[in-house]
């Protein structure tokens, strides 16, 4: 009887969990990305929020974490973009907007 324990928790893998779990419910998409991210897999992050968006688009929090990705891995036209995108969807989100890049100003030339 240790055996099959020893084997279930040799087979227990996080990871492989929320990928079960994200396949059944979208909802745990953002989950799965979070353990890619930490697994050092950016791209299957990625991945899988882009999933989870394209299922739930008006989920702002798990757009905002794929900005964070996006500038943790230095991607700043991908961050912009989705920012931009953000900011024109939902105008009255503040973290949107003060995330948003502004212009350069010629203030420094006087």
């Amino acid at each position: 009887m240790g055996s099959f324990f020893e084997q279930w928790r040799k087979d227990r893998q996080p990871g492989r969990t929320r990928l079960c779990l994200s396949q059944l419910n979208p909802a745990y998409l953002p989950l799965y990305a979070e353990i890619l991210k930490l697994k050092q897999r950016p791209l299957d992050a990625i991945d899988a929020y882009n999933r989870h968006v394209q299922t739930l688009p008006a989920d702002v929090f798990v757009q905002l974490r794929l900005v964070r990705l996006f500038f943790d891995i230095k991607v700043p036209d991908s961050c912009q973009m989705l920012l931009f995108h953000m900011f024109e969807r939902w105008p009255e989100n503040r973290t949107a907007r003060e995330l948003q890049p502004r212009p350069a100003s010629n203030s420094a030339a006087t």
